[in-house]
């Protein structure tokens, strides 16, 4: 383990692209998020589940109630409904160029 001096938008920029472009071989790829209480997790969360490739999981630390992982879950459905829409809009645009 290794500590640098990222900002958060550094760090988030770098998860975003390296979950894509390196191969982590049989490792378990897990990214931690901010905690809900810093107001940091949902650009977290959006850079995370808009790379090329998704973690196998995602750390969720300080998780205090329950409404915390209600946020979470809200939020990865947002993050998925509008990725499930991007790729049906493509689609519609591919039949119509057919």
């Amino acid at each position: 383990m290794f500590a640098c001096h990222f900002s958060q938008e550094e760090a988030r920029n770098t998860i975003h692209n390296l979950l894509g472009r390196l191969n982590f071989g049989s490792s378990e790829v897990c990214v931690r998020i901010n905690s809900i209480e810093t107001g940091l997790a949902e650009d977290d969360l959006r850079a995370t589940l808009t790379a090329k490739a998704f973690p196998h999981s995602i750390v969720l630390p300080k998780v205090e109630t329950v409404e915390h992982l209600d946020w979470v879950k809200k939020h990865i459905l947002q993050v998925a409904l509008k990725i499930i829409n991007h790729i049906y809009l493509q689609s519609e645009n591919f039949s119509v160029t057919i």
